[in-house]
């Protein structure tokens, strides 16, 4: 009797599942990665392009350089944060600019079709964040020494822009990929500038006190435009005269913008022969006759 009552069956409740803070963070992530965002919204990136050359000085106060400032500047969206940069956030270690540069990236991606100031057109808006973003991962990259040594961040900042431009409509979208084996991607920007700026370029007057540091910047780019418009401009001259630009996103093939009227113009010294117009676009001229 007394044997039955000390061997009683009873259901005693279970013991509450120890967690970590690991598993604790799986279940609610969207409240960590909130907060990390709101962490990283004060970190500073550069907001003038970087440069391998010392040609930027006659860009000062140009469109580029308000343009870099607002890409820079805009605030972080801590909603397309926490759902595009959480693999990024969480790396161990991780440099906190890359986590800003993941943040803002997605953010004017994901947005770029509203914002103001960054181009005339949504292609002019796209090209503008391509360059941003380059010039942003090599400004990190290159004070750690570390530009070409980090696969695993460049690949998750490429899946990023791709996971964005899921999201978006055909005519918001903006897919371009991150190559850092590419090293001649600052001269495809400095070109695109330049064609940017070609107006304001064509105004400088020959007696500017600047007028030397125009003429060194217009042989730079005299020197890679030749380098680039074999490579992207076609002629044809049959049936009718038409040139084909294979470089849409960076390169204008329209002869206006060959650097040597404008090297003329400022009375530039010390200019060696140069081709002139016609020698260039003669050498991309195919005759289909």
């Amino acid at each position: 009797m007394i044997r039955k009552k000390f061997y009683k069956n009873v259901e005693l409740k279970s013991l509450p599942e120890l967690k970590s803070f690991k598993d604790l963070n799986k279940e609610s992530p969207q409240i960590s990665t909130n907060a990390l965002c709101e962490n990283i919204k004060n970190i500073v990136l550069i907001n003038t392009p970087t440069r391998k050359n010392e040609y930027d000085i006659p860009l000062k106060g140009s469109t580029e350089v308000d343009m870099y400032k607002k890409l820079s500047e805009n605030s972080i969206d801590v909603g397309i944060c926490a759902e595009h940069c959480k693999n990024i956030i969480y790396i161990k270690n991780n440099n906190e600019k890359i986590k800003a540069l993941c943040a803002k990236l997605a953010t004017n991606l994901k947005n770029l079709n509203n914002v103001t100031d960054v181009g005339d057109n949504h292609k002019d808006k796209c090209s503008n964040l391509k360059y941003w973003t380059y010039d942003q991962i090599f400004d990190i990259f290159s004070i750690e020494g570390k530009f070409t040594n980090n696969p695993s961040i460049i690949n998750k900042i490429n899946q990023l822009i791709f996971l964005v431009n899921e999201e978006l409509d055909a005519d918001k979208k903006c897919t371009f990929y991150v190559d850092v084996s590419y090293t001649d991607w600052d001269k495809e920007r400095d070109l695109y500038y330049y064609f940017l700026n070609f107006d304001s370029l064509s105004n400088v007057k020959d007696d500017d006190a600047e007028n030397k540091k125009h003429c060194d910047y217009l042989k730079y780019i005299s020197d890679i435009y030749k380098e680039n418009i074999k490579n992207c401009c076609v002629r044809y001259i049959r049936p009718n005269e038409y040139i084909g630009n294979k470089c849409l996103y960076f390169f204008n093939c329209n002869k206006k913008y060959y650097p040597i009227d404008l090297m003329s113009k400022l009375k530039c010294e010390n200019i060696e022969y140069k081709e002139s117009v016609k020698d260039i676009f003669d050498s991309i001229t195919v005759d289909l006759n």
